[in-house]
């Protein structure tokens, strides 16, 4: 069994599926020759026994063929038939008793036992009377001797011819008992084979079954082992040693796995070794950088109230600069419009100085239209009856003619007054528009002013954010190491903990660890910067190069 141990696993399996093979290929060839076997009984059956009765009905067929044509030439003789039709029938007679002939033939060389040959002999012999007699009969009804015939065909021929069928049906009746005999053998011989099949197929599975079982458990024991030594190592067990005893490829995955205990204690121990040194360093580290991002911290709140004073002053000066743009704006737009202003006036004194002449051809027509109604009242009047209608329209008319010539002298005089108000305006706005401009002129001053203190501010903004910023980058840095050494220490002291997951036959000596870290002080929040309150709700933002400040302490 030692030796068996030592065979290689590949070894192993190639043995077991060979021998598998070995059974399979028994297994199918003793299936292939037994298959053959059967092949060739079913081929006998088929082409010997089932041809022989073939043959037998065919010529058994022909015979009946011609002893009913011969009834039919018979009858036709009597009722004087056609002679060429009756020649016709008797050739058809002699061709089937020459395939009758040829059959014989064949099935006589297709017998096998003394009895078919007897069974075939009595045929043969029962043929000749029944043929003979049928011809005597067929010659005296050619004769016309009609009843010596009928008498010749029922003592002699009809006898014959059941003696001939008898001799027929014995031998069909024989060669269907061989055929049945034959189909009996050849279930027996199945029924043989498939019971040596089933019992060979039970053995090979059975051999197969307990030779799978034992090359199965030769290679999952030592696995199973070593899975077990894998267990104990997952659950940190390092102390264990890993037996070898067998030359396969389990024996050199133990031998593997010793070396890979062995390796691995020792690296764990090198690696304590190295966390303990490097979490004393990075607590020292994190003192030296906590120290550094206190100063950094204080400079850099004293920038950043600085800062924040020099944003404000910008804010109010940019603020005073964007209000004198907007009223410098709005002093044109003003000037803009009085103009607008003035010459709509103008173009009123002349709308109004047109509805006036207007209003006077107004007033000349309803004078006109009231002479026109005086004289058609004369007219009526002198027609008397007659033109009291239209006297009475005429005094209408003219009555209208009035009312329009008074309402057209109050419109004029409306209409001058609103002339002379217009005017007035006119020359009110004109003399305001010099005044506008120079308003604007001085606005548009103050405002230049202001950009160019704005500028000024924005400069030394720009230089104090410049100064912030390196100062908060070296705050960030100092920040960022004290961060990074505290991580480091606590990933050290994490991987000390993994460490210490692992049992070891010796523990290497944990080194000396730093004093303990003091917590940074709190660094100074910067002033929040006060603008002064806007005038106006268009006031502009803080300069646009101010937009890369951050405040000391943002995320970057």
């Amino acid at each position: 069994m030692s030796h068996w141990n030592n065979w290689s696993i590949g070894t192993r399996l190639g043995l077991a599926f060979a021998t598998l093979v070995a059974i399979l290929l028994t297994a199918g060839l003793f299936a292939v020759d037994t298959m053959g076997r059967m092949n060739d009984a079913s081929t006998e059956l088929v082409d010997g026994r089932y041809g022989t009765i073939a043959l037998l009905s065919e010529a058994a067929s022909l015979h009946e063929e011609n002893a009913l044509n011969t009834m039919r030439l018979i009858l036709m003789s009597n009722v004087g038939a056609n002679a060429e039709e009756q020649q016709r029938l008797a050739a058809h007679m002699a061709e089937n008793t020459k395939g009758i002939t040829e059959r014989v033939s064949r099935i006589e060389a297709r017998l096998e036992t003394e009895r078919e040959r007897e069974l075939l002999k009595a045929v043969t012999a029962a043929r000749k009377p029944y043929i003979e007699s049928r011809e005597r009969v067929k010659l005296l009804f050619a004769r016309g001797e009609g009843p010596d015939a009928i008498l010749l065909m029922n003592q002699e021929m009809v006898p014959a011819l059941d003696a001939y069928r008898a001799t027929w049906k014995a031998l069909i009746e024989h060669e269907h008992t061989l055929m049945v005999d034959t189909d009996n053998a050849n279930d027996a011989r199945f029924l043989r084979t498939r019971a040596l099949l089933f019992a060979f197929t039970l053995f090979a599975v059975c051999f197969a079954a307990v030779f799978a079982v034992l090359t199965t458990r030769s290679v999952t024991r030592p696995i199973d082992t070593v899975v077990r030594h894998a267990e104990r190592i997952a659950q940190g067990n390092l102390r264990e040693r890993v037996e070898v005893d067998r030359g396969d490829e389990t024996g050199k995955l133990q031998r593997a796995m010793r070396a890979m205990v062995e390796q691995l204690a020792r690296i764990i121990g090198e690696v304590s070794t190295g966390a303990s040194a490097l979490s004393a360093g990075s607590e020292q580290i994190s003192s030296a950088s906590q120290a550094l991002s206190q100063g950094t911290s204080e400079q850099a709140s004293s920038v950043e109230e600085t800062s924040a004073s020099l944003q404000q002053m910008n804010a109010s000066i940019t603020q005073n600069a964007e209000v004198g743009r907007q009223t410098e704006a709005s002093s044109r737009q003003a000037a803009l419009e009085v103009e607008e202003g003035s010459r709509a006036v103008q173009e009123t004194v002349v709308a109004m100085r047109s509805i006036a002449e207007r209003i006077g051809i107004i007033e000349e027509i309803a004078y006109q239209t009231n002479l026109l109604a005086l004289n058609a009242a004369i007219e009526a009047a002198r027609a008397g009856d007659q033109g009291r209608g239209f006297a009475v329209v005429a005094t209408e008319v003219r009555k209208l003619a009035e009312r329009s010539q008074k309402a057209a002298k109050e419109i004029a005089g409306v209409a001058d007054s609103s002339v002379r108000t217009a005017e007035r305006s006119g020359q009110l706005l004109g003399a305001l528009v010099p005044t506008i401009r120079k308003a604007a002129e001085l606005v548009q001053e103050v405002s230049a002013a202001s950009s160019e203190q704005a500028t000024g501010v924005a400069q030394i903004s720009r230089a104090m954010g410049t100064v912030d910023e390196v100062t908060q980058r070296n705050a960030s840095a100092a920040e960022e190491l004290s961060a990074t050494a505290e991580e480091m220490a606590q990933q050290a002291d994490g991987l000390r903990s993994l460490i210490s997951f692992f049992e070891l036959a010796e523990r290497p000596p944990a080194a000396p660890s730093a004093p303990p870290r003091s917590a940074p002080p709190p660094r100074a929040a910067p002033a929040a910067p006060t603008y002064l309150p806007t005038r106006s709700a268009t006031a502009s933002a803080p300069h646009s190069d101010d937009a890369d400040f951050r405040p000391f302490g943002a995320a970057k």
